[in-house]
């Protein structure tokens, strides 16, 4: 991969050289970059284990691809057309994530406002890709702040001020109906900004600057998991938004929420606190979300869309996606103890109908994993009924069926039979 990366910036590179006043060159060279520095973290974070100095060494070709992707964005905006500089502002924002979270949300921003104020972006022939990139980046603001925050823990109260304020202008933006649109220079477009700053620090000062962090982290918290709310009441198969909302409540301990958001239908759970309620009905909002994964059709646990605009999409990401919500998935019913649902993830996961959704070998991994969580509830509880009989009985057929299913898997039919063979004394199968 890293070599092919190589052949082709020295096509870029000579491409530069020729017309180095080309936005779309400029523009290609760096979302290359940029994918490969993305292939790179996939493989150090989910691909086989590395010595230490290699993953240094990978560590250091990745951020010297993120170096390149930002020149290269950088340079893209300096010849761009106006309907192309949102998306390099997009891409710089990407990059900032991983180092400066207020510039991140300055790129942001700018990204929002440069494409709202492009007409041939928000033409009705574009209807659907707008709604796409106005609930990516909206997305974005809300998850990197969220990452942010649970790396940080406790961040000084001064940058959750200068957060919250991004927070309240972004909402503000997402909810303008209607929007006449207008050619504006970079000039007129940060004058805008600026008046809305001037404004919402003039409203919103005394209340949020002078608070501590603690009152700062819950109220970001909040207005995080109610903006991905909103974006699904726009974009109901926004998955990322889903994943965020199910991967903060895993975070809290709060399982049960978790996994409904994953496998259910819910109804909004936010609460003045930020966690949720036992009465789903004192909520404000009346509206139903649908879950990220479908367990009640038997053939499939993948019943999603992908993101509409190609421009948004990388190589791998769709997959690495699905993996990581896949294992939460996992993690989330282990942690309940949950082992019909473990059996049911196992078993969704032998059919090969998931190209496109898995890996091969994420896809097995995944199954034995679920498998192996499921056989240990299983022998907890059966250590736990050894002195009640009638316990031990249902226990018993419980683990009668579903190693007689797991057997006619090929993956899963050796630890089954070791399972069985383990408890041989008080489980047989017929």
């Amino acid at each position: 991969m890293l070599l092919l990366g190589e052949k082709v910036f020295r096509c870029f590179n000579e491409a530069i050289r020729l017309k180095d006043n080309n936005s779309k060159v400029w523009f290609e060279n760096g979302k290359c970059a940029y994918n490969i520095a993305s292939y790179i973290s996939r493989i150090i974070k989910f691909g086989p284990v590395l010595e230490n100095s290699r993953k240094e060494a990978m560590n250091q070709r990745r951020k010297q691809f993120l170096d390149q992707a930002r020149v290269c964005f950088e340079s893209a905006n300096k010849f761009a057309n106006a309907d192309e500089i949102w998306m390099n502002y997009y891409f710089l924002g990407k990059i900032a994530e991983r180092s400066n979270i207020l510039q991140t949300l300055r790129y942001y921003e700018l990204s929002k406002i440069h494409m709202l104020s492009t007409p041939a972006i928000l033409s009705y022939r574009n209807n659907v890709n707008n709604k796409c990139f106005r609930a990516e980046i909206h997305y974005r603001i809300h998850a990197c702040v969220l990452k942010y925050i649970y790396r940080h823990k406790t961040p000084p109260a001064k940058i959750l001020s200068q957060i919250m304020l991004f927070l309240i202008r972004a909402e503000k933006s997402y909810y303008v109906a209607k929007f006449n649109p207008r050619d504006e220079t970079d000039d007129e477009i940060m004058e805008d900004a600026n008046e809305t700053v001037t404004d919402l620090v003039t409203l919103v000062q005394d209340e949020i600057l002078e608070s501590d962090s603690e009152k700062l982290f819950t109220r970001i918290v909040q207005m995080c998991l109610e903006e991905f709310l909103h974006i699904l009441e726009d974009y109901h198969q926004h998955y990322k938004s889903l994943y965020r909302i199910a991967h903060h409540y895993f975070l809290t301990k709060d399982y049960r929420f978790s996994q409904k958001v994953l496998t259910k239908s819910f109804q909004s759970p936010i609460t003045s606190q930020g966690s949720t309620s036992d009465e789903e009905s004192s909520t404000d909002s009346d509206y139903t979300f649908e879950g990220l994964f479908d367990l009640t059709v038997p053939s499939r646990l993948f019943p999603l869309q992908r993101t509409p605009s190609g421009i948004l999409k990388r190589p791998g990401n769709y997959i690495t996606h699905m993996l990581r919500s896949t294992q939460l998935l996992i993690n989330v019913n282990k942690n309940l103890g949950d082992s019909e649902q473990l059996f049911k993830i196992a078993t969704l996961l032998c059919k090969s109908t998931y190209q496109g959704y898995l890996l091969e070998t994420d896809r097995i991994n995944l199954g034995k994993q679920a498998m192996k969580h499921c056989l240990n509830i299983y022998e907890r509880q059966i250590a736990k009924a050894k002195g009640n009989r009638n316990n031990l009985d249902k226990i018993k057929d419980d683990v009668r069926k579903i190693c007689k299913k797991l057997i006619e898997y090929r993956i899963y039919k050796q630890q089954a039979q070791q399972f069985l063979e383990k408890h041989v004394e008080c489980i047989t199968i017929d």
